[in-house]
């Protein structure tokens, strides 16, 4: 089983237009599912986002673990180069315990 670690968060764009949850690792494990088997995804699983961590497992059968969380983070832009608005503020979003993947 290959194992991705990393980001899932709401991504969010004006122009082109793109409303997602995928998230750096999210895109990764997404991306390699076409070409291995077996992937699995630990992040932090924020409650809200509970069905799009479900459309990620049916689209691209990905195995998805890692602590629950209360809260979302979002990347918004207004181009997809530009520097993104980051909800809730870095220095606002609480702390967790370090995810450490021995698998």
């Amino acid at each position: 089983m290959t194992t991705v670690v990393g980001g899932v968060y709401v991504e969010r764009c004006v122009e082109p237009h793109w409303d997602d949850v995928y998230g750096s690792a999210g895109r990764a494990a997404a991306a390699i599912s076409a070409a291995v088997a077996d992937v699995r995804l630990v992040t932090y699983r924020a409650e809200p986002l509970a069905e799009a961590f479900d459309s990620l497992v049916n689209a691209y059968g990905l195995v998805i673990q890692g602590p629950l969380v209360r809260f979302e983070v979002a990347f918004d832009y207004f181009h997809p180069l530009a520097t993104p608005r980051i909800t809730p503020r870095p220095d606002a979003i609480p702390w967790n315990e370090p995810i450490r993947d021995r698998g």
